[in-house]
């Protein structure tokens, strides 16, 4: 019965041969795609992996609501772990754009390279009143390096004055605040007419010591790697802004940080895909969350 069987078996082949090839050819580009599928991600991740490291990028970003001090940065710096820690600043400013108004991301580069962007062309920023700027600002722009950049605050004056008469209806009618405010039952709405107006009055000194700048090179901002437009959602990007600045310090007037950047020791020579990588980032959040995060979000109260 046996040697029936597998007789039957070879006249099924000899009959169906073309059938049995066809299967065979497709398997095989099934595997041969698969394989390339893998190959080709594991390549990315370590090309990604090599591009990180050569940007120094951090580790581990720390924001708060508050900002964050120098004192968080060296509390942060003696945390086993840390190989080192340091401050950065970022503000949302506008610019002009083919006549539509555009946000960016105006970013002061760091003293020791750490979170370096890569340079596509020209040079970057060695001092006062020069920027660099994304391939996607040129492209919607027109411009190119060595023209002038012009940008403004995110807030201005104006935008004040109009948002203050734009969100008082009473005073469009005609009415008079101070008096409504007193004949309200709610207490808390006692507020002195003269008191909110200068505090809505005060306006902020510029960030930035300049507006108009000079643009010295194209570059891509490793923390948001999608392109070289820039803008992302991938891994350790947060961007929300159409375009991505960057000046010198000497450009920038600021005294807290809007983030704090981590570099963790041996995390150079892991993937940063990798579950051990992930494992060790968690433990040094972990022990943040733990030992020090409540302790400055007392000292800063």
């Amino acid at each position: 019965m046996s040697k029936t069987y597998y007789k039957d078996i070879g006249r099924s082949i000899q009959k169906g041969w073309k059938r049995l090839f066809s299967i065979l050819i497709i398997t095989a580009l099934g595997v041969t795609m698969l394989t390339g599928l893998y190959a080709s991600c594991a390549d990315m991740y370590h090309s990604a992996d090599r591009f990180f490291d050569r940007q120094n990028l951090f580790d581990i970003r720390i924001v708060s609501t508050l900002g964050l001090t120098q004192e968080d940065v060296d509390t942060l710096s003696r945390l086993k772990a840390v190989k080192a820690a340091e401050g950065g600043y970022s503000e949302t400013v506008h610019t002009e754009t083919a006549g539509v108004q555009k946000t960016a991301d105006m970013s002061v580069l760091s003293r020791t390279g750490l979170n370096k962007p890569y340079l596509l062309d020209g040079r970057m920023p060695a001092k006062k009143g020069e920027i660099a700027v994304t391939q996607k600002y040129l492209e919607e722009s027109g411009c190119s390096v060595g023209d002038p950049l012009t940008i403004t605050e995110t807030i201005t004056e104006d935008e004040k004055v109009n948002g203050e008469s734009e969100s008082n209806p009473s005073e469009k009618n005609g009415n008079d605040v101070k008096d409504s405010s007193k004949e309200s039952s709610d207490p808390d709405a006692d507020i002195d007419l003269d008191d909110m107006k200068t505090e809505l009055e005060e306006t902020e000194s510029p960030t930035f010591a300049n507006t108009t700048y000079t643009i010295t090179g194209v570059v891509l901002d490793p923390m948001n790697i999608q392109s070289s437009d820039g803008m992302s959602t991938l891994f350790r990007s947060t961007a929300s802004s159409d375009y991505t600045f960057f000046i010198t310090e000497e450009d920038a007037d600021f005294d807290v940080f809007t983030a704090v950047y981590l570099t963790l020791d041996g995390t150079q020579e892991l993937n940063s895909y990798s579950d051990e990588y992930d494992d060790k980032v968690q433990s040094v959040i972990a022990n943040i969350e733990s030992r020090i995060k409540k302790q400055r979000e007392k000292a800063r109260y």
